[in-house]
Parts: C-alpha cells; sequence; structure tokens
C-alpha cells in the first residue's frame, strides 16, 4: 500500500511521468511569474498569465477530486485482501 511505499494494485496506470513533467515545467513557472509580477505592480501582464491558470484550476479541481473518490472506492480496504 501507499503508507509502505508500494502504489495501490488497482492503481495501475493512473499516474503518468507527462502529467508530473508538464505540472513542473510549465504550470508552477508561469504561476510563480504571474505571482511575481502582481505583487511587483505589473497588474496587466500578470493578469493576462493568472486568469487563464486560474481558469485552468477551477476547471481541474472537481475532476481531481472526483478522481481521487472514485480510485478509494475502487481500492480494496486492507480488510478485503487476500
Amino acid at each position: 500500500m501507499l503508507g509502505q511505499g508500494n502504489p495501490p494494485r488497482l492503481l495501475g496506470g493512473a499516474t503518468t511521468p507527462v502529467t508530473d513533467a508538464l505540472d513542473i515545467a510549465i504550470i508552477v513557472p508561469a504561476t510563480i511569474l504571474a505571482g511575481a509580477l502582481l505583487l511587483r505592480g505589473r497588474v496587466a501582464l500578470g493578469a493576462v498569465l493568472a486568469v487563464p491558470l486560474l481558469t485552468l484550476l477551477v476547471a481541474l479541481t472537481p475532476a481531481i477530486i472526483a478522481q481521487t473518490i472514485a480510485q478509494i472506492a475502487g481500492s480494496p480496504s486492507p480488510q478485503q485482501k487476500s
């Protein structure tokens, strides 16, 4: 199980290095840049970056929550393991 350093058996290929790479290479730097621009008073340019990023977050959050619930519901509890 996850607490022992192993992913759940039913997780399968649901985790992708591509998603992690895109998050780290594009989303995180763009978010930091947008925040820095907004904090430094460059509101117009910061907003141009911040609005699409916030829209992406609002759109992805329900999907991530639903997928997490589905994975938890689909994984067997420790008592059900054979």
